[in-house]
């Protein structure tokens, strides 16, 4: 995965039992990924970050040349940045590549 790489996001269940399940899906593009913290960078391509919930489990595909890598996790932030809609994703279990070609 590598700086922008075209990221596709989409909620897989809210954590909060009053909050309901989002099926629409969010495009971005890979900022950064934090190994060591273990934490994806998005920019995101919405106008208002704030319909990407805090209390959710988010699936995110990341489509590279040759390999869709998914993984799992929790959007821990979310802001308006020099590079726009930011969303830091903290992944929770690790990453799956899928082979496309």
């Amino acid at each position: 995965m590598k700086r922008e790489d075209k990221a596709q996001l989409k909620m897989r269940r809210p954590l909060c039992v009053s909050e309901l399940t989002d099926e629409k899906e969010y495009i971005g593009h890979v900022l950064k990924y934090d190994e060591e913290k273990e934490c994806l960078f998005l920019t995101m391509d919405i106008q208002d970050i704030g319909v990407l919930s805090l209390d959710a489990l988010y699936e995110c595909e990341i489509q590279s040349e040759d390999t869709l890598t998914k993984c799992v996790g929790i959007i821990e932030e979310r802001y308006c940045g020099k590079w726009g809609m930011t969303i830091k994703l903290v992944i929770k279990n690790g990453f799956y590549k899928i082979n496309i070609k």
